[in-house]
């Protein structure tokens, strides 16, 4: 009976590693397109409004030819659309345009590796004289736009199951997706992935013909000033999560990193999703057995969709390969919780989430060991009695000798086994239940 029993779970392994292997070879969870935007919606009626329509229209025409005067005439069309917006800050028309004209400049100078975040660039003027289009630094920015890919999210194309819906704001400005291949030398290093996705938004300031361009964190800034008003900022929640996971195609990590652990062990740490804000509370998400943080992207992007959750909470992953013991898996993410706490001292009490086996991570960041307690329970002498090398010791004490981790909070538990997975679904639990 014991070996039929045991057979059959091998079975049930066998087929789940298959089926898991099969699912990691699928169609990948997003998608991203490159299009050619268009300027949608009906034309405006009013002459002030038809000219930064002519002013992109004209742009448009001269993107391949001449790239320079194209910006110019975006300028010219989001400098008109400036002016009305002084007037009215509700013309829809006057937003669309604003929006457009300005998401263009993005383009243009992507595609021809201009770069007025260095030094200001002298651009054209349709009626005469140059635009001077130049970086506004802002206090606390912790990214140079310089060193980043700025790709206007109003021309990426998002499909896949994890990014649906496209979670937007509405209101005034570029929405972008900031990409940087390497991380920039002044930035905290610790907590940042190999590769960055930023959501950022620009606005457009102009004195003159100068056009300085504030770009503002939209999981933080809700409004920005434009024309002297004061208006919701644009954001495109989904996009540089959804670029994120159509290059870096993470999903293709969990199952390797389930079988062959040590293979991923530099890549565990601590991940910042958005920059650091002391004010706002540290949510830690910690995935579950066979997986990685993509298995929070449609969690992420549902909460993005609430301002309240924007407002108050910043987001934060733990990536670690699942296949280790749950001991060392808690001693790993412990490790990180204090670094967290030597790098960013002022951050708030931290929320964990975890999810299945992330959930029993967590639940141990505030679970008192007693002492020796589990260590006697698995070597029946104490530490000291316990005739292991002096590395190995210190390595056993920190995964198995713990208090409470003063930093957490609270913990919330998705479909966490405490019961262990096996008593759960068994015949015996389900007669308990009943």
């Amino acid at each position: 009976m014991i070996a039929a029993a045991q057979l059959r779970r091998s079975k049930t392994y066998v087929v789940l590693v298959v089926a898991l292997e099969a699912l990691g070879a699928c169609a990948p969870l997003a998608e991203v397109r490159e299009i050619n935007p268009r300027l949608g919606g009906q034309p405006g009626t009013m002459p002030q409004l038809h000219r930064a329509e002519q002013a992109i229209a004209d742009g448009q025409r001269l993107d391949r030819t001449d790239p320079n005067r194209a910006i110019g005439f975006y300028l010219s069309g989001v400098e008109s659309a400036t002016r009305e917006l002084r007037k009215d800050p509700k013309n829809r028309v006057a937003l669309r345009d604003y929006d457009f004209a300005l998401s263009r400049v993005f383009s243009t100078l992507r595609d021809t590796q201009l770069d007025p975040w260095t030094h200001p660039l002298h651009m054209p003027a349709p009626n005469g004289g140059d635009y001077v289009l130049a970086d506004r630094p802002t206090a606390n920015r912790f990214w140079r736009p310089g060193d980043f890919d700025l790709i206007p999210a109003d021309a990426l194309d998002v499909r896949g199951q994890l990014v649906v819906p496209r979670v937007t704001r509405d209101g005034v400005g570029a929405p972008l997706v900031a990409v940087r291949s390497e991380q920039a030398p002044e930035i905290r290093q610790r907590f940042l992935p190999p590769r960055i996705y930023l959501g950022v938004t620009a606005a457009a300031h102009f004195s003159g013909q100068k056009c300085e361009i504030e770009f503002i964190d939209p999981l933080s800034v809700e409004r920005v000033s434009v024309a002297g008003r004061g208006m919701p900022s644009a954001a495109d929640f989904t996009a540089p999560m959804a670029v994120g996971l159509s290059r870096e195609r993470p999903e293709k990590v969990g199952m390797p990193a389930l079988l062959d652990p040590d293979k991923f062990a530099n890549k565990v740490r601590l991940m910042q999703v958005q920059p650091y804000n002391p004010q706002k509370i540290p949510v830690l998400f910690v995935h579950g057995l066979q997986s990685t943080p993509v298995s929070w992207a449609p969690m992420l992007n549902a909460l993005w969709a609430d301002p309240i959750v924007r407002r108050n909470y910043q987001v934060w992953v733990f990536n670690y390969p699942s296949g280790y013991p749950i001991p060392y898996s808690a001693l790993l993410l412990r490790r990180q919780l204090d670094a967290l706490d030597k790098a960013f001292p002022d951050h708030r009490p931290i929320v964990l989430v975890g999810h299945s086996m992330g959930g029993i991570l967590s639940r141990l960041m505030i679970t008192d060991s007693h002492g020796d307690k589990v260590w006697r329970y698995f070597f029946g002498t104490s530490p000291e009695q316990t005739a292991v090398s002096p590395e190995a010791k210190a390595l056993l004490k920190g995964a198995l000798i713990f208090n409470p981790h003063r930093d957490v909070a609270r913990v919330i538990f998705i479909s966490t086994p405490h019961r262990g997975s096996m008593l759960a679904q068994s015949r015996s639990a389900e007669s308990h239940r009943a």
